[in-house]
């Protein structure tokens, strides 16, 4: 089965009205002909981690997870735009107080970018997404992140959707809509451009993947 989750209702609206999935529980939604499960898991990467752990428990029968929903883009990366939908290669998780030097990161704790392990075949841009604790809402701050972390896009849930896979080596990726540049005008992008990202996309995945799933057990759509 192949699961496609965001982390709000309103990121898969659009592709559970394609479907015509039906609701099977209160974030989840069912379609049967494809054997597609779509949900949305919450909002930050601990939030996300943990409902899909207990998503995946509750339905084992899961083999691959796409990741769906908005992303910002940082100043200093020039081959994504707002409106872009985009592929992940990785994702990392990053502090914005540690960037600054405001704090630190632990030296023991597991900093490295988890890679995305299910191919996705796109001509879409690909992107190094950094997982946020917080939105970033200062420019300079959004510069330090991009170039330290040599980040893309910014994301608050996906981090924590790669560690669940990676522990329950489920194959995983990313399609997300880049909907604003991080920084202070950031929240304002958003919310002018998140119901039209969340709309393409979805029909990017309709067409990509939902007409097109692969033979279960591969790891290619």
């Amino acid at each position: 089965m192949l699961c496609i989750a965001s982390a709000v209702f309103q990121e898969v609206k659009p592709l559970i009205e394609l479907t015509n999935a039906s609701r099977e529980t209160g974030n989840r939604w069912f379609d049967k002909t494809r054997n597609l499960l779509i949900a949305a898991t919450g909002v930050g990467f601990l939030e996300s981690a943990i409902q899909l752990n207990r998503l995946l428990q509750e339905t084992p029968s899961i083999e691959k997870i796409i990741f769906t929903g908005s992303a910002g883009v940082y100043p200093g990366c020039r081959h994504i735009r707002i409106g872009d939908l985009c592929i992940c290669t990785d994702t990392i998780l990053c502090d914005g107080a540690a960037e600054l030097g405001l704090s630190a990161y632990v030296p023991l704790a597991d900093q490295g970018p988890i890679k995305a392990s299910l191919s996705l075949s796109s001509s879409l841009s690909s992107a190094r997404v950094a997982t946020i604790f917080s939105i970033t809402t200062d420019n300079d701050l959004a510069g330090k992140i991009g170039e330290n972390r040599k980040a893309d896009i910014e994301n608050m849930e996906l981090y924590g959707i790669a560690r669940v896979c990676l522990e329950g080596e489920i194959p995983w990726n990313a399609l997300l809509g880049v909907t604003n540049t991080v920084g202070k005008k950031g929240r304002t992008q958003w919310n002018q451009n998140r119901n039209k990202l969340a709309e393409k996309a979805c029909n990017h995945l309709f067409k990509l993947v939902i007409k097109n799933i692969s033979q279960p057990g591969r790891s290619k759509v």
